[in-house]
């Protein structure tokens, strides 16, 4: 971006310069003997060196050799990962402090080719990255259209939730389909109902879950809920069919009514 680098030490200037500091004023850290601390002890910089380690550079090596290519930012947030391990942690813990540098980055390399593979092979011009970790996969997709620019492909942030969408969703559904599917939310409660869907609930404690019907749908409860829903039907029509408009309306603004693919990786 600045056309300097670390290793002619002409980065370490414009900081310098950009921030108005004198060189005894800027501490740098990093892994690389020459670059981080040579290079800035030269510029009368202070500078504290870490070693990465075999196992990292080891990891990098690997990693090049198969084609992964991760963008700069995660690339440095797994060697964090990797690097803050507490010396105690025990075997478990010690697994998932090392989770993100060994296996993350050739699982999130690969899901992006394979993303850009499948938009190729479909024709699909916009690929919609689904928060909150579309910020991370669609970094990497991106990453990975730099190595292949006959792609034209645009890639975009999603800002949907499976709670925003859910009622969008049953736009094609049957009114007893949506029901059923209705008692499967976990913690929907009636007050929930009445808020979003501006209904009556009647006699209905607010506080009560609708999934307390899951387990016994046929019984006097569940057939009691089935009946109300139905009979009131008509408004929770509407909200489905208002909250469509406003999805469809959304993804159109994204997608400039271009075909489009969706992508939503998730780190639970």
């Amino acid at each position: 971006e600045y056309c300097a680098t670390k290793h002619r030490g002409d980065l370490f200037d414009h900081v310098l310069a950009a921030r108005g500091l004198a060189p005894r004023q800027l501490a740098h850290i990093g892994d690389n003997y020459v670059a981080d601390v040579l290079s800035a002890k030269a510029r009368g910089v202070r500078s504290l060196h870490f070693n990465a380690g075999h196992y990292e550079r080891a990891l990098w090596m690997r990693e090049a050799s198969q084609g992964v290519s991760l963008p700069p930012a995660l690339q440095q947030a797994r060697l964090s990962a990797a690097l803050t391990a507490p010396p105690a942690a025990d075997k478990a813990a010690a697994f998932f402090y090392g989770l993100g540098a060994v296996y993350a980055g050739p699982i999130l390399s690969g899901l992006a080719r394979w993303a850009v593979d499948v938009c190729v092979r479909q024709g699909v011009g916009v690929l919609l990255c689904h928060m909150r970790e579309g910020a991370l996969i669609s970094a990497c997709v991106r990453r990975e259209l730099a190595r292949r620019p006959d792609v034209r492909l645009r890639v975009v942030l999603c800002y949907t939730s499976r709670q925003s969408t859910w009622w969008a969703s049953l736009h094609e559904e049957a009114p007893e389909k949506a029901l059923d599917k209705l008692i499967e939310r976990r913690f929907y409660t009636f007050a929930d109902l009445r808020r979003e869907l501006e209904i009556d609930i009647g006699g209905w404690a607010p506080e009560q879950r609708l999934s307390d019907f899951r387990d016994d749908p046929s019984g006097a409860a569940g057939l009691a809920f089935r009946a109300w829903g139905l009979e009131n039907w008509p408004r929770f029509d509407a909200h489905i069919r208002s909250e469509r408009r406003k999805l469809d309306a959304y993804i159109a603004d994204l997608t400039g009514g271009d075909d489009f693919a969706t992508l939503e990786y998730s780190c639970q």
